[in-house]
């Protein structure tokens, strides 16, 4: 069985500190576009990974296999951190003597917002809803009967077709809107996930739902470039990347959760009936997912009121200048 790769994303959810800041300045008209290619390279790497951990599992062990890819890691986030670069340099630290420049503060204000609760909820929720899915794709092509080599290419598949979702998304929110895109892949993403997974007896629904819920549920992720600079106003950029950096640790710490929960309630010991709605002992884990992406869906209902709300302390506009990044 491959080993369950998206883990791999709870200790990578650092990564919005690490380059937001850059990416939101060089990016404005298209940063939703942006975003979703930077974020689609951890799906091209998810792709890859199950064939890689694999050979690295028969050869030298999980011990020998995790050193191995903490070094991958290392060097390849190294090789790529040497490109980041910012647009607009640093000003001058304040001085009575030299500028009259200013260090731009952060308007904490707008992480109180209802905007800001609302979008985080629904981004804490998806991911609690999202990440079972492909840790246990390769346990559920198992419990049909299928080979290792079935469950590792349907993990490939579901990260391919999320890479896609991310760029089409990322191409759409431009135009139709963060919190548009938001409830369409979260209520898709439920669909998928009660239709679809629930009847998947067979190795092409398995293949079927894991193209079509990676496509759906890899929107959602595009959304969040956006979200954060409308959640920030337009003079608040610096703002800006804590809110993205914020909703990346409200999504690492839902990683974490969604599959500890859904560890709690399969139920593999059960008979296999495949008669019965999932009857494969994932009964549980799929009406989890499914109700968790749901709810996302209301969060993000609740966003959309709260946006055009007059109690949001923070005006909104949908651009922000870069130069007010410069510090």
């Amino acid at each position: 069985m491959p080993f369950p790769t998206d883990w791999y994303d709870v200790w990578g959810q650092q990564r919005p500190a690490v380059y937001t800041d850059s990416y939101l300045q060089w990016f404005v008209e298209r940063r939703a576009f942006a975003s979703s290619i930077i974020f689609g390279g951890a799906c091209v790497g998810g792709a890859m990974l199950p064939f890689i951990t694999d050979a690295l599992l028969s050869s030298v062990g999980f011990s020998g296999s995790m050193r191995a890819l903490s070094v991958i890691s290392f060097v390849i986030c190294s090789l790529g951190n040497l490109g980041i670069r910012p647009r607009v340099p640093p000003a001058p630290v304040a001085s009575s003597a030299r500028s009259s420049h200013r260090l731009p503060t952060i308007n904490y204000r707008i992480f109180r917002t209802p905007l800001y609760v609302a979008v985080s909820l629904a981004t804490a929720l998806q991911a609690i809803g999202y990440y079972p899915v492909p840790f246990y794709i390769p346990s559920y092509a198992a419990a049909l009967g299928l080979s290792s080599t079935d469950g590792t290419l349907a993990l490939a598949t579901f990260n391919l077709a999320t890479l896609l979702g991310q760029v089409c998304g990322g191409t759409l929110c431009e135009s139709l809107g963060y919190n548009v895109l938001m409830l369409a892949s979260a209520v898709s993403s439920a669909a998928a996930v009660y239709i679809i997974w629930g009847f998947a007896h067979t190795s092409g629904l398995v293949y079927l739902f894991s193209v079509i819920f990676g496509a759906v549920s890899g929107v959602f992720t595009s959304s969040f470039a956006s979200a954060s600079a409308d959640i920030a106003g337009r003079r608040n950029g610096q703002s800006a990347s804590m809110v993205l950096a914020s909703l990346g640790l409200w999504k690492g710490a839902a990683i974490v959760l969604g599959p500890i929960v859904s560890g709690v309630i399969h139920h593999s010991s059960k008979p296999i009936d495949p008669s019965k709605y999932s009857g494969y002992g994932f009964t549980g884990v799929i009406l989890f997912v499914g109700s968790m992406l749901s709810a996302t869906g209301l969060s993000v209902v609740v966003s959309v009121g709260t946006r055009y709300s007059e109690a949001i302390i923070v005006p909104k506009l949908q651009q922000f200048n870069p130069v007010d990044f410069a510090i």
